[in-house]
Formats: structure tokens, C-alpha cells, sequence
């Protein structure tokens, strides 16, 4: 229950950050998805329940955030929260390393789903300029932002659970 009464305010203040401070610190044009490395991070930990309502939650918040169609972040994320099942059930042990793997995974997905519905909304795209000026910088971004929102979000998850037993 507790998990479901932390995520709001975990998540809103993640939007708020995301919108307003990481927005403006930039590589070339890309920029870190918080929003993204929060749900992975929060998904890996072995306690947690209620990863998919993090992910509905964070889908709803960024929809009403971005300019992607209403589906774009619901189907992001819930092809990052199904891979995450996945790999969670076979390679549970590395956390630290599905964290880097999965924001990599996330980071493609997200340029691809939006280079995707760019594209068949009639948008000229330079595909070579996208990948060298937003893809591969918002990438490493995410890879520099991904050990600490897992440690951060480990703690929390931690401090959570170990209050849940105690009572």
C-alpha cells in the first residue's frame, strides 16, 4: 500500500525535475528521460509490486507532458515494463547491469517510437542528424543519470519495505 501512496509524489517531483532542470541540460540536442531511468530502476528492485502502476502513472504524467500522441508513452513504457518482466525472471541476479542495459534499450526505444510517429505524420526527418544530435547524446545522458536514480530509487525501495516488515 505504501508503494502506492510514495509513487505519486515520487513521480510528480520526477516531472518536475525532468521538465524544468534536465530539459536545459542538454548534449548537442539530447536531452536524459528521468521519468524512464525512475521506472526501471524502480521495476529491478527485488520488493516492489506495483511496478505497472509506476508505469501507468509515469506514461499519464509524460503524456500530458510531451507533444507524442496520446498512446506514444503508454506504449513505451509498457514495452519497457514487459521487457523488464521478462529479463527480471531470467536475469535477476545483475540489477546494476540490467540497468544499464535496459536504459539502453529504453533510450532506442523511446527515439525509435518517436522517429516513428514523426515519420508518418508526413515530418521530414534526417535520420543520420537525429541519431548523431539526439539519440546517441540523450543516451550516454541516461548512462551517466542511470547508477545514481538506481542507487536513489534502491534506497528508497529498501527503506520502504524494511518499514512495511517492521509493522
Amino acid at each position: 500500500m505504501w508503494e502506492l501512496i510514495i509513487s505519486f509524489p515520487i513521480l510528480i517531483l520526477c516531472a518536475i525535475v525532468e521538465t524544468t532542470i534536465f530539459s536545459h541540460i542538454q548534449i548537442l540536442h539530447g536531452s536524459a528521460d528521468l521519468m524512464m531511468l525512475l521506472i526501471i530502476a524502480w521495476a529491478l528492485h527485488s520488493s516492489t509490486r506495483y511496478a505497472w502502476f509506476w508505469f501507468l502513472v509515469a506514461a499519464l504524467l509524460m503524456t500530458y507532458i510531451s507533444a507524442l500522441p496520446l498512446y506514444g508513452y503508454f506504449i513505451i513504457y509498457g514495452l519497457l515494463w514487459l521487457f523488464i518482466l521478462f529479463l527480471r525472471k531470467r536475469v535477476w541476479q545483475m540489477p546494476v547491469i540490467l540497468m544499464l542495459f535496459l536504459t539502453i534499450f529504453g533510450t532506442i526505444l523511446n527515439s525509435a517510437f518517436t522517429i516513428g510517429t514523426l515519420y508518418f505524420e508526413n515530418v521530414k526527418i534526417d535520420f543520420e542528424l537525429v541519431i548523431t544530435r539526439i539519440t546517441i547524446p540523450s543516451l550516454i545522458l541516461n548512462l551517466i543519470l542511470a547508477i545514481p536514480v538506481y542507487a536513489i530509487m534502491n534506497d528508497i525501495a529498501d527503506s520502504l519495505y524494511l518499514r512495511g516488515n517492521e509493522s
